[in-house]
């Protein structure tokens, strides 16, 4: 059998971990796929990161890594060191749903966003775009030569920016985490923290949601024209004219953990209904129709400038049309750019990812 080498690099150490270390019990599952002894391990692994998990009080969302255990533990360890500092088995058994394995297991807990930070995909997208929509409370009525209209303001926690983003990202392949949709994530401390540009408390917040990316918008919508008003020459508005602008930022978190500001920007478009909700609804559908591309340019645009080579040794290739399979089963691998390889078996793989997330794909 053919063995694969995943030539990882490292990363410098981190500093100023903290000197509090906190011990639990956790569990994890591995299936038996293979030898009792490889799920022992990989269910060993899996227990360590549970506990990380309780230690910090947060539950990431990973939706790739984190069925290769064995792979998560070997980037924690290289990339975020200290985070465990002991973990001992005190129960092992096998089970109709795979191989247990029961840990005490001390970390330190301020160290967890290091090894979250280990696994964030560069591939990933936190999507949070609220709209601050009208929402009618009574008729419209003509008060002289004004109208009026009685309504009240909500924000609106899906709209169709935020959807036609997801969906739109979603089908390039980004792993898209909607952070309005997240349990895990408090969301009026989330703005208030994006809008005081309070990167770090950001972070914090976005802990079980393992993406790079994150874009940050908040849309507002006012009425321009109301039902009946008087536009000049003897004639009367047909339907409300409603004004949507999306003001949004996109931030990327950088391998020391800070969060950068990559670019920002402000789309406006106008909707016309015959009521306020209609024309509100058709503001909505032009803005997504102008922010959407431009903010999905940007990250794509950001993505291919994070892509380095990656070495990978493949031992016992018998020849050269094995050599060349491999590297075609390589280049369907998403997000791989390109894949040059040698005699040898080393192939060199350009991807903008981290690389657990190349290995994971190969194994």
């Amino acid at each position: 059998m053919r063995r694969l080498i995943v030539a990882l690099a490292l990363m410098a150490p981190w500093a100023g971990i903290a000197a509090e270390t906190k011990c639990v019990e956790a569990e994890g599952v591995a299936p038996l796929r293979g030898s009792e002894a490889a799920a022992k391990e990989e269910a060993f692994a899996a227990a360590k990161w549970r506990a990380m998990e309780k230690a910090a009080g947060v539950r990431v969302q990973a939706k790739t890594v984190l069925q290769n255990f064995r792979l998560l533990d070997q980037a924690i360890t290289k990339q975020a060191q200290g985070v465990v500092q002991s973990a001992e088995i005190r129960e092992a058994f096998r089970a109709p749903d795979g191989f247990h394995v029961v840990a005490h297991v001390c970390v330190r807990p301020a160290s967890v966003d290091q090894a979250i930070a280990a696994i964030n995909q560069d591939t990933g997208v936190v999507v949070f775009v609220i709209a601050d929509q009208m929402r009618t409370t009574g008729r419209a009525e003509l008060r002289g030569a004004a109208a009026a209209l009685d309504y009240r303001r909500e924000f609106a926690e899906m709209n169709p920016v935020a959807e036609r983003l997801i969906d739109e990202l979603t089908s390039q392949r980004f792993a898209v985490y909607d952070a309005l949709a997240s349990e895990s994530v408090d969301k009026e401390a989330l703005a208030a923290a994006l809008e005081a540009r309070n990167f770090v408390r950001v972070r914090t917040l976005l802990r079980a949601l393992p993406a790079g990316f994150v874009v940050f918008g908040k849309i507002e919508t006012s009425i321009r024209n109301m039902k009946g008003a008087d536009v000049g020459y003897g004639l009367s508005m047909p339907g409300y004219g409603v004004d949507a602008m999306l003001r949004y930022r996109l931030l990327h978190e950088e391998p020391d953990g800070r969060m950068r500001i990559l670019g920002s920007g402000t789309v406006s478009a106008h909707g016309i209904g015959a009521s306020p909700e209609m024309a509100t609804e058709q503001a909505m559908q032009s803005l997504a129709d102008e922010a959407v591309p431009e903010i999905e340019t940007k990250i794509a645009r950001e993505v291919k400038g994070l892509s380095r080579p990656i070495r990978l040794v493949v031992d016992g290739i018998p020849n050269t049309d094995a050599l060349f399979a491999i590297k075609d089963r390589l280049q369907l691998i998403p997000w791989v750019e390109r894949v040059d390889e040698s005699p040898n078996g080393v192939f060199t793989i350009r991807y903008p990812d981290k690389t657990i997330y190349l290995a994971n794909a190969i194994a």
